[in-house]
């Protein structure tokens, strides 16, 4: 029971808290949100409580390695969006992620290997990324977002976990990184704003996944020579360095393009 009371406090409040202090503190503070596993954090969590640290341990490579199920979906919405109508992304990028989840749990990687199968995965995603067209628009989400948002990564969360034991620690693992949140960005966004802004966005959610990647490499590496709370504020610290890191070359290369744009005089 206290542990149930956990999970409808817990993600709520995570989800809740992060989505205003994104939009009420700008961009910037909303690239590092990104990067946070506001949804499979807590499933990761409550399997530790729930399940044991052997058990958690074990899902979090699952849920390393579904990063990539979670990119392929961000992909395939993105390819599809300037053709065809959002139910139709959507379907066919859970068609993606299922398919890719079911092939990846085929696998059983050293911890090492998946973090890196993971990376690259994300590298070579990002390369081939669909294009869209720069611009400067302010999305704002409509009232119902974060209502929407906490309601559905909370029934997610609570479903998972009961039913972790027969879908086992890998299965369960994987499952956690179902794109809750990505629907819900992809779809209002490619909605009220067009492609552009939707392939803009799942491309941020891409480069996030890095982050996310090292968050639960720590976690997976931690969680039985480490307690739980350790463990979880160790993954939390390294995340956010990770993210701050990749913000800084994401600013970096962005800043070198714009200088090589800049025809001089005499060049």
């Amino acid at each position: 029971m206290q542990i149930l009371i956990l999970k409808l406090l817990l993600t709520p409040a995570l989800t809740g808290m992060a989505t205003w202090a994104g939009r009420k503190y700008g961009h910037s503070v909303t690239g590092l949100l990104i990067g946070l596993p506001l949804n499979a954090g807590p499933i990761a969590l409550f399997l530790a409580l729930e399940q044991g640290t052997a058990f958690a341990s074990v899902s979090s490579k699952g849920i390393l390695l579904g990063a990539v199920s979670l990119s392929m979906f961000s992909f395939v919405y993105s390819m599809l969006s300037k053709k065809f109508h959002w139910l139709f992304c959507v379907v066919a990028g859970w068609i993606t992620y299922l398919s890719a989840t079911f092939f990846l749990v085929q696998f059983d990687w050293s911890l090492l290997q998946t973090f890196l199968v993971t990376v690259a995965s994300l590298g070579i995603l990002l390369l081939i990324f669909p294009k869209f067209t720069e611009g400067h628009l302010a999305i704002v989400p409509p009232a119902w977002d974060i209502p929407l948002r906490i309601i559905m990564a909370t029934l997610f969360i609570i479903a998972l976990t009961y039913v972790s034991s027969e879908l086992g620690p890998r299965l369960s693992g994987l499952l956690g990184t179902f794109p809750i949140f990505g629907t819900i960005f992809a779809v209002t966004t490619h909605y009220l704003y067009g492609a552009d802004a939707c392939i803009r966005l799942m491309r941020s959610v891409v480069i996030s996944l890095f982050s996310f990647s090292v968050f639960f490499a720590v976690l997976a590496f931690s969680l039985q020579p480490l307690q739980i709370g350790y463990s979880f504020l160790l993954a939390t610290a390294c995340c956010i360095s990770s993210q701050i890191i990749v913000l800084y070359i994401g600013r970096m290369l962005k800043k070198q393009e714009y200088l090589k744009s800049i025809r001089f005089p005499g060049t």
